[in-house]
Protein backbone atom coordinates (compact mmCIF):
# COMPACT_ATOMS: atom_id res chain seq x y z
CA UNK A 1 0.00 0.00 0.00
CA UNK A 2 2.90 2.60 0.69
CA UNK A 3 4.81 1.57 -2.25
CA UNK A 4 1.56 2.23 -4.65
CA UNK A 5 0.66 5.54 -2.67
CA UNK A 6 4.43 6.77 -3.46
CA UNK A 7 4.16 5.88 -6.63
CA UNK A 8 0.75 8.09 -7.77
CA UNK A 9 2.05 10.94 -5.63
CA UNK A 10 5.57 11.04 -7.82
CA UNK A 11 2.93 10.98 -10.95
CA UNK A 12 1.21 13.42 -9.39
CA UNK A 13 4.04 15.68 -9.02
CA UNK A 14 5.26 14.39 -12.51
CA UNK A 15 2.23 15.82 -13.83
CA UNK A 16 2.53 18.68 -12.08
CA UNK A 17 5.92 19.53 -13.26
CA UNK A 18 5.34 19.23 -16.94
CA UNK A 19 2.85 21.14 -17.10
CA UNK A 20 4.89 24.29 -17.13
CA UNK A 21 7.46 23.02 -19.01
CA UNK A 22 4.83 21.54 -22.11
CA UNK A 23 3.42 25.51 -21.85
CA UNK A 24 6.92 26.85 -21.43
CA UNK A 25 7.96 24.98 -24.47
CA UNK A 26 4.59 26.14 -26.13
CA UNK A 27 5.77 29.99 -26.62
CA UNK A 28 7.86 29.36 -29.03
CA UNK A 29 5.26 27.86 -31.47
CA UNK A 30 5.04 29.52 -34.67
CA UNK A 31 1.03 29.11 -34.52
CA UNK A 32 -0.16 32.29 -32.71
CA UNK A 33 -2.72 30.22 -31.28
CA UNK A 34 -0.94 27.62 -29.53
CA UNK A 35 1.33 31.01 -28.21
CA UNK A 36 -2.35 32.71 -27.29
CA UNK A 37 -3.51 29.82 -25.31
CA UNK A 38 0.03 29.01 -23.78
CA UNK A 39 0.76 32.83 -22.41
CA UNK A 40 -2.85 32.65 -20.91
CA UNK A 41 -1.84 29.13 -18.89
CA UNK A 42 1.41 30.13 -17.71
CA UNK A 43 -0.23 33.43 -16.27
CA UNK A 44 -1.00 31.09 -12.88
CA UNK A 45 1.88 28.67 -13.08
CA UNK A 46 5.14 28.82 -11.04
CA UNK A 47 8.31 28.26 -12.75
CA UNK A 48 11.76 30.55 -12.71
CA UNK A 49 12.16 29.83 -16.31
CA UNK A 50 9.41 31.34 -17.23
CA UNK A 51 10.06 35.41 -17.48
CA UNK A 52 13.47 34.38 -19.65
CA UNK A 53 10.85 32.29 -21.95
CA UNK A 54 8.62 35.55 -22.15
CA UNK A 55 10.97 37.98 -23.16
CA UNK A 56 11.12 37.37 -26.66
CA UNK A 57 7.70 37.36 -27.15
CA UNK A 58 7.86 41.16 -26.34
CA UNK A 59 7.99 41.45 -30.20
CA UNK A 60 5.38 39.49 -30.99
CA UNK A 61 3.10 40.20 -33.10
CA UNK A 62 -0.20 40.07 -31.26
CA UNK A 63 -0.23 42.74 -29.10
CA UNK A 64 -2.49 40.65 -26.64
CA UNK A 65 0.85 38.65 -26.45
CA UNK A 66 3.15 41.33 -25.51
CA UNK A 67 0.87 42.24 -22.95
CA UNK A 68 0.60 39.21 -20.99
CA UNK A 69 4.09 38.40 -21.59
CA UNK A 70 4.61 41.54 -20.01
CA UNK A 71 2.47 40.94 -17.37
CA UNK A 72 4.11 37.30 -16.84
CA UNK A 73 7.31 39.01 -16.38
CA UNK A 74 6.12 41.63 -13.69
CA UNK A 75 4.46 38.80 -11.64
CA UNK A 76 7.92 36.85 -11.56
CA UNK A 77 10.20 39.77 -10.78
CA UNK A 78 11.78 38.30 -8.64
CA UNK A 79 13.29 35.65 -10.19
CA UNK A 80 15.24 37.52 -12.81
CA UNK A 81 19.09 37.98 -11.69
CA UNK A 82 20.29 41.31 -11.07
CA UNK A 83 22.71 41.27 -13.64
CA UNK A 84 19.81 40.63 -16.10
CA UNK A 85 17.51 43.23 -15.14
CA UNK A 86 18.48 45.95 -17.27
CA UNK A 87 17.98 43.81 -20.22
CA UNK A 88 14.69 43.24 -19.31
CA UNK A 89 14.16 46.92 -19.10
CA UNK A 90 15.13 48.02 -21.99
CA UNK A 91 12.90 45.21 -24.04
CA UNK A 92 10.01 46.74 -21.80
CA UNK A 93 10.88 50.31 -22.63
CA UNK A 94 11.02 49.49 -26.43
CA UNK A 95 7.80 47.68 -25.82
CA UNK A 96 6.10 50.24 -23.83
CA UNK A 97 6.84 52.71 -26.66
CA UNK A 98 4.98 50.97 -29.49
CA UNK A 99 1.49 50.19 -27.42
CA UNK A 100 -1.35 50.45 -27.36
CA UNK A 101 -2.26 52.13 -24.36
CA UNK A 102 -2.96 48.24 -22.32
CA UNK A 103 0.65 46.91 -23.45
CA UNK A 104 2.11 50.24 -22.48
CA UNK A 105 0.33 50.01 -18.98
CA UNK A 106 1.54 46.53 -18.11
CA UNK A 107 5.36 47.07 -19.48
CA UNK A 108 5.32 50.18 -17.02
CA UNK A 109 4.21 47.67 -14.24
CA UNK A 110 6.85 45.17 -14.90
CA UNK A 111 9.44 47.80 -15.13
CA UNK A 112 8.08 49.79 -11.98
CA UNK A 113 8.76 45.77 -10.09
CA UNK A 114 11.66 44.93 -11.50
CA UNK A 115 13.46 48.53 -10.53
CA UNK A 116 11.46 49.60 -7.86
CA UNK A 117 10.22 52.78 -9.24
CA UNK A 118 6.18 53.12 -8.56
CA UNK A 119 5.86 56.08 -10.33
CA UNK A 120 3.85 54.95 -12.70
CA UNK A 121 -0.42 54.39 -12.63
CA UNK A 122 0.20 50.40 -12.22
CA UNK A 123 1.03 51.37 -8.77
CA UNK A 124 -0.98 53.27 -5.58
CA UNK A 125 1.48 54.38 -3.37
CA UNK A 126 0.60 55.71 0.26
CA UNK A 127 1.33 58.50 2.21
CA UNK A 128 4.94 58.92 3.18
CA UNK A 129 5.93 56.59 0.81
CA UNK A 130 5.55 53.43 3.22
CA UNK A 131 3.48 50.97 1.56
CA UNK A 132 2.30 50.21 -2.64
CA UNK A 133 -0.81 48.60 -4.24
CA UNK A 134 -0.73 46.88 -7.29
CA UNK A 135 -2.70 44.12 -8.92
CA UNK A 136 -1.76 40.50 -9.63
CA UNK A 137 -3.21 37.52 -10.51
CA UNK A 138 -6.47 39.76 -10.25
CA UNK A 139 -6.12 40.29 -7.06
CA UNK A 140 -4.69 42.99 -4.45
CA UNK A 141 -1.19 42.67 -3.97
CA UNK A 142 0.83 45.14 -0.90
CA UNK A 143 4.30 45.56 -0.12
CA UNK A 144 6.73 47.54 1.99
CA UNK A 145 8.42 50.26 -0.17
CA UNK A 146 11.32 49.76 2.05
CA UNK A 147 11.58 46.20 2.92
CA UNK A 148 8.95 44.02 1.24
CA UNK A 149 7.44 41.65 0.58
CA UNK A 150 5.19 41.40 -2.54
CA UNK A 151 1.89 39.80 -0.34
CA UNK A 152 -0.86 38.70 -2.15
CA UNK A 153 -4.08 39.37 -0.01
CA UNK A 154 -6.93 37.74 -0.93
CA UNK A 155 -10.66 39.60 0.59
CA UNK A 156 -12.87 36.74 1.40
CA UNK A 157 -16.32 37.91 1.66
CA UNK A 158 -19.71 35.91 2.67
CA UNK A 159 -21.94 34.79 -0.40
CA UNK A 160 -25.66 34.31 -0.60
CA UNK A 161 -25.41 30.97 0.66
CA UNK A 162 -22.65 31.87 3.80
CA UNK A 163 -20.17 30.53 2.23
CA UNK A 164 -16.54 32.44 1.62
CA UNK A 165 -16.42 33.93 -1.70
CA UNK A 166 -12.57 35.31 -2.67
CA UNK A 167 -13.51 38.60 -4.70
CA UNK A 168 -10.71 38.12 -7.61
CA UNK A 169 -11.14 41.36 -9.98
CA UNK A 170 -12.67 40.86 -13.63
CA UNK A 171 -10.49 43.93 -14.75
CA UNK A 172 -6.81 43.67 -14.93
CA UNK A 173 -5.54 46.23 -17.60
CA UNK A 174 -6.29 49.69 -15.99
CA UNK A 175 -4.44 51.88 -13.19
CA UNK A 176 -4.51 51.04 -9.97
CA UNK A 177 -6.90 54.48 -9.57
CA UNK A 178 -9.48 52.46 -11.71
CA UNK A 179 -8.89 49.08 -10.15
CA UNK A 180 -9.01 49.96 -6.42
CA UNK A 181 -10.56 53.27 -5.90
CA UNK A 182 -8.04 53.74 -3.09
CA UNK A 183 -7.94 55.79 0.22
CA UNK A 184 -5.36 55.83 1.80
CA UNK A 185 -5.10 56.43 5.79
CA UNK A 186 -3.46 59.97 6.56
CA UNK A 187 -0.84 57.53 8.65
CA UNK A 188 -0.01 55.78 5.51
CA UNK A 189 -0.46 52.57 7.27
CA UNK A 190 -3.79 51.82 6.57
CA UNK A 191 -6.09 51.40 2.87
CA UNK A 192 -9.84 51.60 2.00
CA UNK A 193 -10.18 50.44 -1.74
CA UNK A 194 -12.94 49.44 -4.12
CA UNK A 195 -11.97 46.34 -6.27
CA UNK A 196 -13.80 45.79 -9.50
CA UNK A 197 -15.95 43.24 -10.09
CA UNK A 198 -18.82 43.93 -12.35
CA UNK A 199 -21.43 42.42 -10.12
CA UNK A 200 -24.32 44.80 -10.17
CA UNK A 201 -24.67 46.32 -6.70
CA UNK A 202 -21.79 45.08 -4.91
CA UNK A 203 -19.22 47.15 -4.38
CA UNK A 204 -17.81 45.86 -0.77
CA UNK A 205 -15.52 48.08 0.56
CA UNK A 206 -12.00 46.74 1.63
CA UNK A 207 -10.18 47.79 4.88
CA UNK A 208 -6.16 46.79 5.60
CA UNK A 209 -4.11 47.85 8.11
CA UNK A 210 -0.39 47.38 8.27
CA UNK A 211 -1.54 46.28 12.32
CA UNK A 212 -3.22 43.07 10.34
CA UNK A 213 -2.18 40.45 8.03
CA UNK A 214 -6.18 40.57 6.62
CA UNK A 215 -8.84 42.46 4.38
CA UNK A 216 -11.74 43.33 6.39
CA UNK A 217 -14.93 43.44 3.88
CA UNK A 218 -17.41 45.99 4.52
CA UNK A 219 -20.83 45.68 2.86
CA UNK A 220 -24.69 44.96 3.22
CA UNK A 221 -24.29 41.27 4.56
CA UNK A 222 -20.80 42.21 6.91
CA UNK A 223 -22.64 45.09 8.11
CA UNK A 224 -26.23 43.38 8.97
CA UNK A 225 -25.95 43.64 12.84
CA UNK A 226 -25.86 47.34 12.85
CA UNK A 227 -27.84 47.74 9.55
CA UNK A 228 -31.26 48.95 9.82
CA UNK A 229 -33.71 46.36 8.86
CA UNK A 230 -34.99 47.72 5.48
CA UNK A 231 -31.36 47.20 4.05
CA UNK A 232 -31.89 43.95 2.27
CA UNK A 233 -28.55 42.70 0.14
CA UNK A 234 -30.13 43.04 -3.16
CA UNK A 235 -29.77 46.78 -4.59
CA UNK A 236 -27.98 47.77 -1.23
CA UNK A 237 -24.27 49.26 -1.93
CA UNK A 238 -21.76 50.00 -0.26
CA UNK A 239 -19.70 53.17 -0.75
CA UNK A 240 -16.36 54.72 0.95
CA UNK A 241 -17.08 57.98 2.66
CA UNK A 242 -14.37 59.01 4.37
CA UNK A 243 -11.75 58.45 7.14
CA UNK A 244 -12.56 60.05 11.06
CA UNK A 245 -9.03 59.36 12.96
CA UNK A 246 -8.81 55.29 12.76
CA UNK A 247 -12.05 54.67 11.63
CA UNK A 248 -13.41 53.63 8.09
CA UNK A 249 -16.41 55.49 7.44
CA UNK A 250 -18.96 54.11 4.65
CA UNK A 251 -22.47 54.74 3.27
CA UNK A 252 -24.65 52.09 2.79
CA UNK A 253 -27.52 53.09 0.98
CA UNK A 254 -30.50 51.61 -1.90
CA UNK A 255 -29.24 52.38 -5.48
CA UNK A 256 -30.86 52.93 -8.66
CA UNK A 257 -31.59 49.40 -10.07
CA UNK A 258 -32.37 50.69 -13.52
CA UNK A 259 -35.90 49.13 -13.78
CA UNK A 260 -38.02 50.58 -11.19
CA UNK A 261 -40.05 53.51 -12.23
CA UNK A 262 -39.37 55.27 -9.52
CA UNK A 263 -35.90 54.93 -8.46
CA UNK A 264 -34.75 55.23 -4.62
CA UNK A 265 -33.37 59.01 -3.55
CA UNK A 266 -31.66 57.00 0.04
CA UNK A 267 -29.51 59.19 1.57
CA UNK A 268 -28.87 55.78 3.26
CA UNK A 269 -26.68 55.24 6.21
CA UNK A 270 -23.14 55.64 7.57
CA UNK A 271 -21.39 53.07 9.19
CA UNK A 272 -17.85 52.91 10.94
CA UNK A 273 -14.63 50.48 10.91
CA UNK A 274 -12.09 51.12 13.82
CA UNK A 275 -8.85 49.98 12.41
CA UNK A 276 -7.16 49.77 16.15
CA UNK A 277 -10.38 48.06 18.07
CA UNK A 278 -11.88 46.38 15.08
CA UNK A 279 -15.48 47.93 16.35
CA UNK A 280 -18.04 48.44 14.19
CA UNK A 281 -20.95 51.02 14.54
CA UNK A 282 -23.65 53.22 13.36
CA UNK A 283 -22.25 56.74 12.80
CA UNK A 284 -25.12 59.08 13.83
Amino acid sequence: MIRVSSLLLAAALLAHAEKPAKAIAELSSPDVKVRRKAIDTIQTLNDPAIPSACLPLLKDEGFSIRRQAARAIGSRFSDIPKDQVKTYVEALNTCAKEGPEDVTLICQRAIGLLTANYKFPSFSVSPKKKWVLYERRRLPVIASIRSGPHALISPLAIDFNGKSDLLKMEVTNESAEELFHPHWHSSGDALAFTMILQRRFYTPVCVWSATSDKIVILEARSLKNVLPPRYPPWGTTTEFARWDGDKAVVRVYDCDDGVSADPPNDPGVFVSYDIRSGKIELVN
